[in-house]
């Protein structure tokens, strides 16, 4: 849960009840926080990015895969918008819209065409601005400025989105969609924001 181990920040012990952990992480930007087992990321107001917790996979950003008791930055990074860490893999979605991913990459989940683990942020835009960002447990997706959204990693569900069950590691187009302007991501599957207020959606469907 989101009150256990070094999530908290300085403290492995868990915590029935909300403590003040402002004093360690200055300038936090509002709804710039994400959260994964173990660890977490906050956008400050100078577009840096603090990561705390477990780094197992390197989520943490930092160069190594040692855990960290209180925030450490996040290597490279100064004009962060949005962050998302899920499942050992971060992604950050910059203010020129390109994006950046480091951490866990198991079926080619960061995006940067490799099965490679990250320990630093590397950049997946390839030369396409993106206006939102998500990850699921192994795959991510990314609205581009033109409205069509772009996925990769592993597909065995129609994660992608594409008419296949096939992974990539390449950045493949979620068909149909010309509209986008937001995405979120659950564990295998997706749903997209189109701009006449209606919405698309993709992947598993085991309980509708």
């Amino acid at each position: 849960s989101i009150g256990t181990k070094i999530n908290l920040v300085n403290n492995w012990n868990s915590r029935e009840t909300a403590i003040d952990t402002s004093t360690l992480i200055s300038s936090l930007s509002s709804s710039s926080i994400t959260l994964q087992y173990e660890s977490a990321l906050a956008i400050l107001s100078n577009g840096t990015i603090k990561s705390w917790g477990n780094n197992y996979a390197g989520q943490l950003g930092n160069g190594t895969t040692n855990a960290s008791y209180t925030p450490i930055n996040v290597s490279g990074i100064t004009t962060a918008n949005k962050i998302i860490t899920q499942e050992g893999a971060s992604i950050a979605l910059l203010s020129n819209g390109a994006i950046t991913a480091w951490g866990e990459n198991t079926s080619g989940k960061l995006g940067d065409g490799t099965s490679t683990q990250r320990l630093t942020p590397v950049s997946i835009s390839n030369n396409y601005r993106a206006v939102d960002i998500s990850l699921g447990q192994s795959f991510g997706c990314a609205v581009l400025s033109n409205g069509t959204i772009r996925s990769w990693g592993y597909n065995i569900h129609g994660q992608l989105g594409n008419g296949t069950n096939t992974n990539s590691l390449s950045h493949v187009t979620v068909a149909n969609i010309s509209n986008a302007i937001a995405v979120r991501s659950g564990t295998n599957h997706s749903i997209a924001l189109l701009s006449n207020n209606t919405y698309m959606v993709w992947g598993v469907n085991g309980y509708g």
